[in-house]
């Protein structure tokens, strides 16, 4: 009887040391796969700044021969960037912080003020006093925005 209690002890400790390991391992995988994730994304990202900063240098060029010589040959490097800054600028924007909304709290409730601020980029912009059903519904639609953005930005990085 001894000898049964020792082996199903021993048995028991093994079948967890082996639980215990596979859980870790899994775990550690994951790890690995998310790191994985991040290098891709940031491969992603230094490309895409690196290209926004060459057409930058190409804008730059352009504008200072056209200032040194007056020819108007050297502007059209810098007119056909300025079209290409503006979409890298946005295409980076996208893979960094583009699915982090911003909510505006502010005491300015003028139209004028709310109408620009949502152009300028404001996921919604609430004026206060503060509506605490107000706040509340606008947290839960900014954070599942924001999880569809992410998601969806990982989709695009992952089809490229």
């Amino acid at each position: 009887m001894k000898t049964t209690s020792k082996f199903i002890i021993w048995l028991g400790v093994g079948s967890l040391s082996i639980v215990i390991w596979i859980a870790l391992s899994a775990w550690s995988l994951r790890q690995i796969e998310e790191t994985a994730e991040a290098r891709k994304n940031t491969f992603v990202l230094l490309d895409k700044a690196n290209h926004l900063l060459s057409t930058l240098k190409d804008a730059k060029t352009g504008q200072r021969g056209y200032i040194l010589t007056g020819d108007e040959a050297f502007l059209s490097a810098y007119l056909s960037a300025r079209g290409v800054i503006i979409n890298d600028l946005n295409a980076l924007r996208q893979h960094t912080s583009a699915h982090i909304p911003v909510v505006a709290l502010s005491a300015n409730a003028i139209p004028h003020d709310i109408e620009k601020g949502l152009k300028a980029g404001f996921f919604r912009y609430l004026t206060k006093p503060i509506n605490v059903d107000e706040l509340l519904g606008t947290l839960d639609v900014a954070l599942a925005f924001s999880k569809s953005q992410k998601n969806r930005n990982k989709n695009e990085v992952e089809t490229k």
